[in-house]
């Protein structure tokens, strides 16, 4: 009886093992190796995200360009949420907030919930690309404070989570489109001239 149960125990126990043996995924969902995983993960153009299952680690691209395929449909749902047509003689800028988990670059400091910053970051975006944000929520949780001086807009739908944002579920980014449906995508955590950069960008490719 004894060995039969020492032998369960084994077995169990090498199961487990197996069973929580980490796995590692690239951008293209390709099962690499972990010294790859690592190298890719040091460079600054690849975000490790979060997974459901712990032994499952998988890095994706930071920054992403395309064209939607369903613009208008993106278009009609973000305008009837803002209750306001948007001015496609401009990129539209869209900052996105998925969770409570605020980046470090925005949740860390008092500053940067002040009024002071938002107006900072408006003021760059103006000078840079003559427009200003919309600013969108996947879950209102922790928006309390940031809501005093900003509109945060409900996704709808989820149609920005499903588009540009479907493997964020920790933190913000950002996505600018322009008129013809051609964006830049950017994943996880930004500083505001990364923003600026792009929606700079976006304006000369495209609307310029």
């Amino acid at each position: 009886m004894k060995n039969i149960i020492l032998f369960l125990i084994v077995v169990f126990t090498i199961q487990n093992v197996f069973a929580q043996k980490q796995r590692y995924f690239d951008e293209n969902n390709k099962e690499i190796s972990k010294r790859k995983y690592q190298r890719k993960k040091s460079e600054s153009k690849y975000v490790e995200i979060q997974r459901d299952t712990s032994n499952i680690r998988k890095v994706v691209l930071r920054i992403k360009e395309g064209k939607l395929e369903n613009k208008q449909q993106v278009f009609n749902l973000l305008e009837k949420e803002i209750g306001a047509s948007f001015n496609y003689s401009k990129p539209i800028v869209i900052i996105y907030y998925s969770a409570k988990d605020f980046c470090s670059y925005i949740g860390s400091s008092s500053l940067y919930l002040s009024e002071e910053w938002y107006q900072n970051f408006e003021g760059g975006l103006m000078k840079n690309a003559q427009v200003k944000p919309y600013y969108f929520y996947k879950e209102v949780i922790g928006l309390e404070e940031k809501n005093k001086f900003i509109k945060w807009n409900n996704d709808p739908e989820d149609i920005l989570e499903k588009t540009f944002f479907l493997e964020n579920k920790k933190c913000a980014g950002f996505v600018i489109i322009a008129k013809t449906g051609d964006y830049i995508s950017y994943f996880d955590e930004y500083l505001p001239e990364d923003v600026w950069r792009f929606a700079k960008k976006i304006k000369r490719r495209y609307l310029d």
